[in-house]
């Protein structure tokens, strides 16, 4: 899976020098400020395409270390902080767009909101694959931790 992502990767970098190239050259040959505008327009879109495409892979990856992370809370191998921690580090998966070409990458403002997060994936996984006597287990374990990780506050969920 990673050589298909590399081997993905390599095409689009040469593809993107190709373009590159020509589109440079366009630029410095022609003495039409329209073309010159319009070839500036196809390259910065051309760079957004490839910027959000190394997005959506970091996305993915970043969303499946995250079902990792819930199945182990599911399975009580991790407390809901440690949960949150790591949720935490899957989204220093992706990267920022230094050049603004994609919007920046939402990630949870606060420890509360870290916390519904974290909840509402394990949730989701739990009415996906889980039996209802699991869930309920596992709703009122994840309960009583967010009341000591919380004590004086009620989270709405």
């Amino acid at each position: 899976m990673l050589l298909k992502h590399c081997v993905r990767l390599a095409l689009i970098a040469g593809v993107f020098t190709t373009l590159y190239a020509v589109v440079s050259h366009l630029m410095v040959s022609s003495v039409d400020g329209e073309s010159v505008n319009l070839a500036r327009s196809f390259l910065t879109e051309f760079r957004r395409s490839e910027a959000l495409e190394v997005r959506g892979i970091e996305i993915a990856q970043s969303m499946q270390v995250k079902k990792a992370i819930v199945e182990d809370l599911i399975a009580d191998r991790l407390s809901l902080r440690e949960a949150e921690e790591r949720f935490l580090d899957s989204d220093s998966m992706v990267e920022a767009d230094q050049n603004g070409l994609v919007p920046r990458y939402r990630s949870p403002e606060s420890e509360q909101d870290l916390c519904r997060q974290v909840v509402a994936w394990t949730t989701s996984l739990l009415d996906e694959k889980g039996t209802p006597q699991e869930a309920k287990r596992v709703r009122r374990r994840l309960m009583r931790q967010i009341e000591e990780q919380f004590p004086h506050q009620k989270l709405l969920y």
